[in-house]
């Protein structure tokens, strides 16, 4: 599912196509309008969504901490108590080696 703005679509024919050719697997495009998209996200009425998210300040936490278990943004459900753990470090330090460590596991925890 994708909504109908941008170059989303081409992006989304462009998933499809590898999908297709690397894993054998097909997958059915769905275009709708982006208030769709969100109230079936929101929802968890869909399959694969394709996403995106713009930061709003200078920090990696902007975009890590929409993984985070209770953030109302991660509509994957993404769950991990590491992940958490560390995303509550960043967020409560000031401290940037601490931001900067805790970062990085972040993103390795989620990847």
């Amino acid at each position: 599912m994708l909504n109908d703005t941008g170059s989303r679509k081409s992006i989304a024919e462009y998933i499809q196509e590898n999908l297709r050719n690397n894993l054998g697997v097909n997958v059915e495009l769905e275009v709708v309008s982006g208030k769709e998209r969100i109230e079936r996200t929101k929802k968890r009425d869909y399959q694969i969504s394709l996403q995106n998210w713009t930061g709003d300040f200078l920090d990696p936490i902007t975009y890590l901490d929409i993984f985070a278990s209770a953030n109302g943004n991660n509509r994957g459900d993404f769950k991990n108590t590491r992940y958490d753990e560390l995303t509550k470090i960043v967020k409560s330090s000031a401290d940037p080696k601490s931001k900067s460590s805790s970062n990085g596991g972040n993103g390795k925890t989620y990847l």
